[in-house]
């Protein structure tokens, strides 16, 4: 663990980073279209597509990670059954979505788009399940929040990327 940092200070500035990461995700800092810097999550896009400010869905993926993670703070940090519910549901989504959208993702951001988001996605879905095994093991907190973190910062970045036109 970081020094200086106690964990809810920790948990504060990691909740800080997964806004930075979904506002980067959804082109804030100026990409504008779905990139693979920038894959638009669908459901992050979704909502700007409702007239709200980019910057409101990133800060609730933070509020979202802030939450969940209160878990890992606790002395002998245990995940629950429905973290390895959630997980296993996220996986089998974003496996479904890409095979669904991999037409529409090659039609309109282009084949190397969905190669490069579908790599980055496996290789995170990949760490996430060896840190969660990791994890259930050892019930480790630094472990557990680093799960929560990356779960997150996966959700909001390549999971789900945008595959239709350019919003």
């Amino acid at each position: 663990m970081p020094v200086g940092l106690s964990p809810p200070q920790l948990r504060i500035a990691l909740a800080i980073v997964v806004c930075a990461i979904a506002a980067h995700a959804l082109g804030l800092l100026g990409d504008g279209f779905p990139t693979p810097r920038s894959p638009y999550p669908i459901a992050l896009t979704v909502i700007m597509f409702l007239g709200v400010p980019a910057l409101v869905p990133a800060v609730l993926m933070g509020l979202l990670f802030f939450v969940s993670s209160r878990r890992a703070l606790n002395v002998a940090p245990k995940f629950s059954w429905a973290a390895a519910l959630a997980l296993s549901i996220a996986t089998l989504a974003s496996i479904a979505y890409f095979i669904a959208g991999w037409h529409y993702g090659v039609q309109y951001q282009g084949r190397p788009f969905v190669l490069i988001c579908a790599w980055m996605s496996a290789l995170a879905a990949t760490a996430l399940w060896v840190v969660f095994v990791l994890c259930w093991r050892k019930q480790a907190r630094f472990g557990s929040l680093m799960f929560y973190f990356l779960l997150f910062s996966w959700l909001s970045t390549y999971a789900f990327p945008y595959f239709g036109e350019a919003p």
